[in-house]
């Protein structure tokens, strides 16, 4: 069972961050789901970046990111990317976020 309509399989996106990027690079999703390529990241020391507008999604997300890495006894960095720089935004990703969801 699945917990997004789209989910792929962890050695799928595994199998891409290996034939596309070296440990210690960054991967960035722009289109996170429930984190499968942020779970791929973690299993092989890459950095991640990603984005989720749906709420149910970003916790299913947060949740599984948490899991993988207490397995692998390290900590990620959780980034919150203000968009100013790339969209001209006035807000944080994630207070844009929160903002979008009370008014659902």
């Amino acid at each position: 069972e699945t917990t997004h309509p789209t989910e792929k399989p962890v050695s799928l996106t595994e199998w891409l961050a290996k034939v596309s990027t070296n440990e210690g690079e960054v991967i960035m999703d722009p289109f996170m789901g429930s984190g499968t390529t942020a779970i791929s990241s973690i299993l092989l020391n890459r950095k991640f970046i990603g984005f989720e507008r749906e709420k149910e999604y970003f916790d299913i997300a947060n949740a599984r990111i948490s899991y993988y890495s207490r397995q692998k006894k390290e900590t990620t960095n959780k980034m919150f990317v203000n968009l100013d720089n790339f969209l001209g935004g006035e807000k944080q990703v994630i207070c844009a976020l929160k903002s979008r969801w009370k008014n659902e």
